[in-house]
C-alpha cells in the first residue's frame, strides 16, 4: 500500500515519509546498554536504511547509541553523557601514561645547570633574544614557537633561529621542557619532538647549583651587555652583529624578489657582497640597495 493512502485512511498525523516512525522499535538480540545493563532497541528501518545495512541501537534509559556499520562504512561513536565521561577518562589516562613516559625520558636530559660564567658573549646575545621573544616571565617558561605571537621572531630567518636553538641545546644552555604541551611529542615515540611545539628550559645558574629563574638570567645578561665589550668579546660581538644583519638583508632581498616574482639564486655571492657593504653602510642603506636592484631587474626584464 502507498504510505499516503494509509495516512489518509487511518487519519495518522504524520507525513507519509515518516510513517515508519509510528511503529514501535524492535529489541536488539543480545545487545544491552553498557551503562544501564538494559536491553537495547532499534528503530524500524525505512527502505533507504535497509539498503545501507547500518544498524543504530539505542537505550531507552540513557539514550546510549550502539552503531554497527558495514565494512566500508565510517565508524561512528556515541555522544551520550556516560560515553562522553568515559571517553574523557580514557583520554586523561592515556595522557597521564604518555606524560610519565615523557618525563622518564626527557627529565634526566635536562642535566645540571650551566654556570653563567661559562657563557661567551655570543651565547648571551642568543639567550637574551630567545627570552625577549618567547619567555613568559610570570610563568617562568619559554614558550614554544607555536605559542608565541606570529609577528615575533628572535632571529631574522627560520634557518638562523633553528641554528641558534641547535647551538644552545648542544651546549646544554637550553633543554626540552618535559611539561611542554603533550602534542609536541610523538605518542608512539616520545624521543621525537616537534621543534616548533616544544617549550624550553633556560638551564643556567648564576651562583649556586640550582637553575636560576628566567628573569634573573635576563637581568644579568642585560647588565653585562650594557658594558663596552673589549678584546675577544668585542670581536665576537661584531661577528654576531654582522651575521644577524646579513641574514636580515638576505631576507629583504628575498622579499623584494618575491614582490616581482624574480628568482634569487645568488645567495652565497649575495652574502659576500652584503658583508662588504656592511663595513661602510647601515642595514637600512643595504636594504635600499636591494629594493633598487629588484626594481631595476624587473624593469629590465
Amino acid at each position: 500500500e502507498r504510505n499516503s493512502d494509509l495516512v489518509a485512511e487511518y487519519k495518522i498525523e504524520v507525513s507519509p515519509n515518516s510513517l515508519i516512525k509510528v511503529f514501535p522499535p524492535l529489541q536488539l538480540s543480545g545487545v544491552s546498554c553498557p551503562h544501564c545493563d538494559l536491553q537495547m532497541y532499534e528503530r524500524r528501518k525505512s527502505k533507504g536504511d535497509v539498503a545501507s545495512g547500518d544498524t543504530v541501537g539505542f537505550c531507552k534509559e540513557c539514550d546510549h547509541k550502539y552503531y554497527v556499520a558495514r565494512s566500508r562504512g565510517r565508524q561512528r561513536h556515541c555522544t551520550c553523557g556516560p560515553c562522553v565521561i568515559a571517553q574523557a577518562q580514557e583520554q586523561a589516562e592515556r595522557e597521564r601514561s604518555l606524560r610519565a613516559k615523557i618525563c622518564q625520558y626527557w627529565q634526566p636530559r635536562v642535566g645540571d645547570a650551566i654556570p653563567y660564567e661559562q657563557l661567551d658573549i655570543q651565547e648571551k646575545v642568543y639567550l637574551l633574544a630567545l627570552v625577549n621573544a618567547q619567555a613568559d616571565l610570570n610563568l617562568s617558561i619559554v614558550k614554544s614557537v607555536a605559542e608565541r605571537r606570529r609577528d615575533v621572531w628572535f632571529a631574522p630567518s627560520e634557518s638562523l633561529e633553528n641554528e641558534i636553538l641547535v647551538l644552545l641545546y648542544r651546549r646544554r644552555m637550553i633543554a626540552v621542557d618535559p611539561e611542554s604541551p603533550i602534542t609536541a611529542f610523538d605518542s608512539k615515540n616520545v624521543e621525537s619532538v616537534s621543534v616548533i611545539g616544544v617549550r624550553l628550559i633556560i638551564n643556567v645558574t648564576l651562583g649556586d647549583a640550582r637553575r636560576s629563574s628566567i628573569e634573573d638570567v635576563q637581568r644579568r645578561i642585560v647588565k653585562d651587555l650594557s658594558l663596552p665589550p673589549v678584546d675577544f668579546d668585542a670581536h665576537q660581538l661584531n661577528t654576531v652583529a654582522t651575521s644577524i644583519l646579513t641574514e636580515q638583508a638576505i631576507r629583504q632581498i628575498r622579499y623584494q624578489c618575491d614582490r616581482y616574482s624574480l628568482p634569487f639564486t645568488a645567495e652565497k655571492k649575495g652574502r659576500d657582497v652584503i658583508g662588504t657593504l656592511l663595513l661602510s653602510h647601515s642595514l637600512a642603506v643595504v636594504c635600499y640597495f636591494a629594493y633598487l636592484a629588484a626594481r631595476r631587474a624587473n624593469d629590465y626584464y
